[in-house]
């Protein structure tokens, strides 16, 4: 099942988030190009300038044109010709296969181009010949890397700490490795070596912590955290995370006095009151919950769009957990107490009465933020989503043709308003323009949430004009630029679906969507249909039955859940939901 999606993005300040910084892994890179360096890096081979030492170099490469192909081969690659370099490589290796360095350096050549697989091949012989030798390891441990040979490398590397130990570059470079092949214990225990070499660096800091948080070992994140604060820079968001780490041991006291000496310090590092206004939430103590609301409210300085915002946060959280309700009606209460000219506080109000399935609220809410602030383009979209829902389409339009009047700018969001309503109005031909117009705008390309929003209600209409096809290229498009897409992934799976094709696609993109929202009637209307069109009836019973228990459920859901019933066989229960479907339809 689709629904057209309609959402009012405005612009919000969002919310500090405590975080630590990351090592970025950027290959283990050997220089090692030239000649003499080649001559200094290899202990089999000394320089060829100095002809008084070039006795081990002549027991490998005697002959004077096997050095000269060698000498060109190596300035060849130093110019970046590695393609001509690799072919004078060939030459000096098949007269002399068993030389360490030859192979290294095609390995390198190989590299350079990105052909891993030859790299890992030069890489190995190299290493077999001379077990030891730190570029050859480095570089075969690299190569392992491009190949995602994670764990390969960090044995290799772990050898390479071995013969070169307390070398805090390897040492990172090993733990990065843990990383990418999820061994965090190990990587942890490296992190830890590295800080016993230096204590002082805040990065390694900061890596231990971030694992320790990982793997869940907060007495000790909560000792690393104490000595970060010490010594960073970013002391709000470190105590901010003590105070965290407290709660996740159960010291829910000692959280409480991290997050109030935050608030005492600085009363508009916003992120400490809401930590404080969770914990009483959770604890389900009202009364300091209250208490807590007013100091917020009542502390100059925090901009009042920040407030809204937080009360926002709640409002979305109380659609999925009851605990949030009083706790959200309160703040928008105490928001229409402190600021009852701001004309953003009652289009919040309409939101939440949106979300109660109260739209007659909503537009008296909508109005009189509109009667403080006649250019408040938000109310103009949600007084003109309201009267759609309550199909009021008349009064839908002239709501619209006054939001033109008088909202300066924002001509992209006018345009995916107006075939919104065109949309709903049966007018698809024109709704289609009107939103290809919107996805022309500059807008539309720069910010990518109108450009998205305006794409689904253009893929919904063309599904409505029987071209099923434009809108999955559509999907395609948008599932490429935002891959986590709910919506997206929903409406794609269920024209798969109508058209019986590509179902094991439609069922992996269905149940993407009930994952990212298990209560959605309409995304578990989808994943049920598409168990049905793929036969299979139990699971499409299951999904569908429970679509069906939601408030105010679409009777297309409920017809679906019939046709599973029939091919059943369950005769009693189609009985019972085509009596419920009846008794919906009568006045």
């Amino acid at each position: 099942m689709q629904r057209l999606h309609y959402k009012i993005y405005s612009r919000k300040e969002r919310l500090a988030e405590s975080g630590m910084p990351i090592f970025a892994y950027f290959g283990i890179v050997i220089a090692c190009i030239m000649l003499p360096v080649f001559l200094s890096g290899c202990s089999s081979v000394t320089s060829a300038a100095k002809s008084s030492s070039s006795a081990v170099f002549q027991e490998h490469i005697t002959a004077e044109q096997t050095k000269g192909e060698f000498i060109t081969a190596s300035f060849l690659a130093a110019k970046g010709d590695y393609w001509a370099a690799i072919d004078y490589y060939r030459r000096v290796f098949k007269k002399d296969p068993g030389n360490a360095a030859v192979s290294y350096f095609m390995a390198k050549a190989f590299s350079a181009l990105d052909v891993s697989d030859s790299a890992m091949v030069y890489s190995e012989k190299a290493v077999s010949l001379n077990p030891d030798n730190l570029y050859y390891l480095k570089l075969l441990a690299g190569t392992s890397h491009r190949l995602k040979e994670y764990r390969r490398a960090a044995e290799i590397l772990t050898r390479v700490n071995t013969l070169e130990p307390g070398n805090p570059e390897n040492l990172a470079h090993l733990a990065l490795e843990y990383l990418s092949s999820e061994q965090p214990e190990k990587a942890l225990d490296v992190f830890q070596d590295m800080l016993r070499l230096d204590p002082e660096n805040e990065h390694t800091q900061a890596q231990v912590l971030l694992l320790e948080i990982k793997l869940r070992h907060y007495q000790e994140a909560i000792g690393t955290l104490t000595e970060l604060i010490g010594a960073g820079d970013e002391k709000e968001k470190l105590r901010l995370t003590l105070g965290e780490l407290y709660l996740q041991t159960g010291q829910r006291d000692l959280a409480v006095a991290a997050f109030r000496d935050l608030v005492k310090d600085d009363p508009l590092f916003v992120p400490a009151w809401l930590a404080l206004f969770e914990v009483s939430v959770q604890a389900g103590d009202q009364r300091v919950f209250i208490s807590d609301l007013h100091g917020f409210y009542m502390t100059g300085g925090i901009n009042v769009q920040n407030k809204i915002d937080l009360a926002e946060l709640f409002l979305v959280r109380s659609v999925h957990d009851s605990t949030y309700v009083d706790p959200c009606k309160a703040m928008m209460s105490s928001l229409e107490k402190y600021y009852p000219g701001e004309s953003s506080v009652y289009v919040l109000k309409a939101s939440a009465s949106m979300q109660q399935k109260k739209p007659l609220q909503a537009i008296t809410e909508l109005k009189h933020a509109l009667s403080l602030d006649a250019s408040n383009f938000e109310a103009w979209e949600g007084l003109v989503s309201a009267y759609i829902v309550q199909n009021e389409l008349t009064a839908a339009r002239q709501a619209l043709m006054q939001a033109k009047s008088k909202v300066q700018g924002n001509r992209t969001r006018l345009l995916m308003l107006e075939g919104y309503l065109l949309y709903h109005v049966g007018e698809t031909k024109k709704a289609v323009v009107v939103l290809e117009k919107a996805l022309s705008t500059k807008d539309a390309k720069k910010e990518k949430m109108l450009y998205l929003q305006a794409s689904v209600n253009l893929a919904l209409c063309f599904d409505r004009l029987g071209t099923p096809e434009k809108s999955i290229r559509i999907y395609e498009t948008i599932l490429l630029l935002d891959p986590e897409n709910a919506l997206a992934m929903n409406n794609f799976a269920y024209i798969l679906s109508e058209q019986g094709s590509q179902l094991d696609r439609a069922k992996k993109l269905a149940l993407s969507a009930v994952a990212k929202d298990p209560e959605s009637m309409v995304y578990l209307d989808t994943l049920g249909w598409v168990y049905y069109k793929l036969g299979e009836y139990e699971k499409a019973e299951k999904v569908l039955e429970k679509a069906v228990e939601k408030k105010q459920v679409d009777p297309e859901i409920m017809h679906h859940l019939i046709k599973v019933y029939e091919k059943l066989g369950y005769t009693e229960k189609k009985r019972v939901l085509q009596e419920k479907i009846g008794n919906m339809k009568k006045p």
